[in-house]
Order: structure tokens, then sequence, then C-alpha cells
């Protein structure tokens, strides 16, 4: 095994150097995808995004990860099929969006990432949600640089204090350490948690309300209220849909209050194996979030190579959910404030007509 210095020289040749409190950088790749099964290569080969692990924390309990799982064969699911040709159509309009630009950067907070290059150095991912969370963020962000940061411990339950603790303090170091302009949260906790409230509200102010914050609503149905920090008023609460934009039973109950809620594909998504090399459809707003934020990315991406004041206004919370809601779409049997989130409407038009719908948006929200 090699040792800690000899995986930091390797990791200066690969990358730029990590900063006092990160680990090893590691390249995480994308590339095209074809239906069916694929070669580990498929999902994770060909991008050169910086990712760190700076922490080790407690692990993500099996009861509190999404259950719906299921790997992929010769003959997939009509639903996996729908889900892979929403992926590609989304990843293609991404690359357009994100072409050229000022790298976003998107910091992750899961169980960090498994070793799926071999070039990656002394990373460990032993339950593998982080992985799958940063090959679909990677897909739809092609050009964005990407930590992650793991807030995952032995024998560890996301209901403990301790690993709350730890989920701050990676808050605190995405905003710090890695400037990230999205903080994906695919994960959250029955009750608030002081600490990460408190480490929310801190980095939008530190940021000048300039950075976006995303995190899953909950699996759990009408049996559980959203998730926190999904319920933290500077976050964008993601739920989860089919492809067509059908909201998903497993969504939690929506508010009284009749504000609008975001969803988007979080239903048979195809997501990368640490150490293996198949993909796995996997299920639940927990995949809609990070489908969301590498949306939320080219759509950043696009911003700041087109029109600064476009780039500031979506880098906040009400910016972003004021774009979201005019790119949405209401599902035939949904509500109306059911907004389901697609790239869709700006697909076939010219950057110009992108930018005056976003330019649009912003007026509204501001």
């Amino acid at each position: 095994m090699e040792s800690d210095s000899e995986a930091t020289s390797a990791a200066k040749k690969l990358l730029l150097p990590a900063p006092a409190t990160a680990r090893s950088p590691v390249p995480l790749g994308h590339g095209a995808s074809s239906m069916g099964s694929r070669s580990r290569s498929s999902l994770l080969a060909g991008l050169a995004s910086r990712v760190r692990r700076p922490l080790s924390g407690a692990r993500f309990s099996r009861e509190q990860q999404p259950s719906a799982s299921s790997e992929t064969t010769q003959q997939p699911t009509c639903e996996q099929q729908r889900g892979e040709a929403w992926m590609e159509e989304t990843a293609g309009l991404s690359a357009q969006l994100m072409a050229r630009p000022r790298r976003v950067r998107i910091a992750i907070l899961d169980t960090g990432i498994g070793r799926t290059l071999r070039e990656t150095l002394r990373w460990k991912d032993s339950h593998g949600h982080g992985t799958q969370m940063a090959s679909v963020i990677a897909r739809l962000a092609p050009e964005a640089d990407i930590s992650v940061a793991c807030v995952d411990a032995k024998g560890g339950s996301l209901g403990d204090d301790r690993i709350a603790d730890r989920v701050a303090e990676a808050i605190t170091w995405a905003v710090r350490q890695c400037d990230a302009d999205i903080v994906s949260m695919s994960f959250g906790f029955a009750h608030e948690r002081l600490a990460i409230s408190k480490a929310i509200s801190a980095a939008v102010v530190e940021r000048d309300d300039q950075i976006l914050f995303f995190a899953a609503a909950s699996n759990n149905g009408a049996n559980h209220a959203m998730q926190f920090p999904a319920r933290h008023d500077a976050v964008i609460s993601i739920n989860s849909t089919d492809a067509h934009g059908k909201f998903q039973p497993t969504n939690p109950p929506q508010s009284r209050g009749g504000s609008n809620v975001f969803g988007t594909l979080g239903t048979e998504v195809l997501c990368a194996v640490p150490h293996e090399r198949r993909d796995v459809a996997q299920s639940g707003s927990s995949v809609a979030t990070a489908v969301a934020s590498g949306m939320a990315a080219s759509l950043l991406a696009f911003a700041d190579r087109t029109n600064g004041k476009v780039a500031r206004g979506l880098r906040r919370r009400r910016g972003m959910e004021a774009l979201f809601s005019r790119l949405s779409l209401v599902h035939a049997d949904g509500k109306r404030n059911q907004l389901y989130v697609t790239l869709g409407k700006l697909k076939g038009i010219s950057d110009k007509q992108r930018l005056a719908v976003m330019s649009s948006a912003l007026l509204e929200a501001f």
C-alpha cells in the first residue's frame, strides 16, 4: 500500500495541489452511455474533475439510505430506458450550456467516493451512496469541479448529533476551502440539527447569498414530513419524479402553505458502483437531488460565460428557484404547485434566447 506522502505526490502530478484541510484529490470521470449494463468506464471515465475527501465522520446507516435499487441487465426495464433517455438528453444539453465556462464548483456531502478508477488515491466508500451521487452529478455537470466530503463513520447514524457536527464541519469546508457554488446533500434528519442550521445560515452570510444548497426531501411518503436540512429556509428541497414528470408516492406530504414543490428525475437512474464493473438503477429523492444539483451547475456555468448579473442572481436561492419554476412543467396527474424541473425548454433555442429566459425569471424573483 502506498504511503500518504506517495499518494500526495502522485496527486500533484494529476491535479492541482489539495488545500491543507483536504486529502489527496482524485479525478472523477464522465462519459457517453449506452442502454443496459455498462462497463465501469462508461459512467466514470474521461472527466478531469477535482474530487477531495477532507473529512472522515460517521457512516450513513443502511436504513437511512434510499432503498429502491436494482442492478442493470441486458434487458433494462421500460422505466430504466425512459430514465436513461432523459439523462442522455439532459447531459447533452448540459454540455452545450457549460461550453468553456468558469468551472462551477460543487461540494457533495455524502459517504465519500469509491475506488472506481485506477488513478484513485486512497479512497474508500464502504456504502457506495456517495459514489452513486457523484457519478450522477458528474454526468450532468461535465465541466464542473467536484469535491466530496465524507460525513460517514463506522456504525454511525444520521440521527446522532455527532454526525450533525460532521455535516456542519463539511459545510464550512465546502464554503471556505472549496469555494463551492453548490452544496449537494442527498440525505436528511427527521428533526432539525442546530449545528447544521447555523452552518448553512453562516455560509449564506459569509458568501453574501452567493451559494446554493440542495437536499433530499424524503423517501417515506406521507408517513413522515419533509426531512432536514431540506426544510431549511436557505435550502432547495428536491422531490423525486419519473421520466414523465410524475411525482412519486415516496415523496413527503406537501406543506399547507401551498408554496412550489420542486421535483425532477429520481426513478431508475443508472449510478456507478465502487469497486465493481457494473451500475445500479437507483431511485429516490437522493438521486433527484444529485440530478437537480447537476442541472443547476450547468445553468450557472452558462450564466457565468454570458452575463455576470444573471449569474449572481442564479447563485441566490430565490433566483435559482425562479428559474426552476420557469423551466418546469406540471404533470397531468399532479397538483399545480408540483413543478417538474427539466432543461427541455432550453433545447433547440439560441444562447440569446436562453439568456432571455433566465433574465425574465430573475426579474420576477427580485
